[in-house]
């Protein structure tokens, strides 16, 4: 994932907050297996689903600097978020002929998350 590809999604990031981080993910949910979700959407999603293992204390090694402002200044997300992120992340692994090794890392951390 690149954060440049979402740049004008993490713009919207301070004024709509979880509320964007739950519409980009449940967007995800709402797409049938069977049908391709475009690389776009894919890119909010996958930067929905860091920003919430973040802000959950399983952040990667590196985030761009408005990303880990938020993160410090938002709660832990409920569970409810979590899965949210987890299922996303799975659902976009579904399509993905490549599974590299970023999008494998974040549903492990989520994973790890969700079982706790």
């Amino acid at each position: 994932m690149s954060w440049d590809d979402v740049k004008s999604w993490l713009d919207r990031l301070d004024g709509e907050g979880d509320d964007l981080v739950a519409s980009t993910l449940a967007r995800i949910a709402a797409i049938p297996p069977d049908e391709d979700i475009e690389h776009l959407a894919c890119e909010q999603a996958i930067a929905a689903a860091e920003i919430v293992a973040s802000s959950a204390g399983a952040a990667p090694d590196t985030l761009p600097d408005q990303v880990r402002r938020y993160v410090e200044r938002h709660g832990v997300p409920d569970e409810e978020l979590v899965l949210a992120a987890f299922r996303a992340v799975e659902r976009i692994g579904m399509q993905r002929d490549e599974h590299d090794d970023a999008l494998v890392d974040l549903e492990e951390r989520l994973g790890a998350i969700v079982s706790a």
